[in-house]
């Protein structure tokens, strides 16, 4: 009875550890949230499938936004293991602003083209068009970039100044 009620009380506290590492993940609180993943993922305990690709998820996304090294790698293995994940078209824009940031554009190129605007938020929308017209650009395909370029003027937005140098860049 007593190692049943330590198995209970074990489980309980992962499973209390799981939802904190959500909460963290959702108030943007990254660092904590990434050590927190770490260790479960680090532990014995077993997850359902669900939970498990959210932790892995979690982890990526997190080292994404903490621009760590392994951000690349962690969206790269999560994607390989949960390539129809509900998570995947958000896990291919951080890839594919990964592979941008590090002067990919074909990688990122590729990344972009497997990411659906459902998935982002609005402003997520508004900064994928912008680096993908930017990678459009370092391709050298410019009629493109102008497009979009283009576009983002149009919404008066965040990226009416460096769309306008780029439009004058192209042309």
């Amino acid at each position: 009875l007593n190692s049943f009620a330590q198995e209970q009380t074990t489980d309980n506290q992962d499973y209390s550890r799981y939802q904190a590492c959500q909460e963290f993940f959702l108030r943007e609180d990254y660092d904590v949230c990434l050590n927190q993943v770490e260790t479960l993922l680090a532990s014995s305990q077993t997850y359902s499938p669900g939970q498990e690709e959210y932790l892995r998820f979690m982890q990526a996304a997190s080292a994404y936004h903490l621009n760590r090294m392994d951000a690349s790698l962690l969206l790269r293995e999560f994607l390989s293991d949960y390539s129809l994940s509900t998570y995947a078209p958000k896990a291919f824009y951080y890839l594919g602003t990964c592979a941008m940031n590090a002067a990919q554009y074909q990688d990122a190129l590729a990344a972009f083209q497997l990411c659906h605007k459902s998935a982002l938020s609005q402003k997520e929308w508004e900064d994928y068009r912008f680096r993908l017209a930017y990678t459009y650009t370092q391709l050298e395909e410019f009629a493109k970039a102008d497009s979009l370029f283009n576009e983002l003027m149009e919404e008066n937005g965040r990226y009416v100044l460096p769309s306008t140098y780029y439009i004058a860049y192209i042309d």
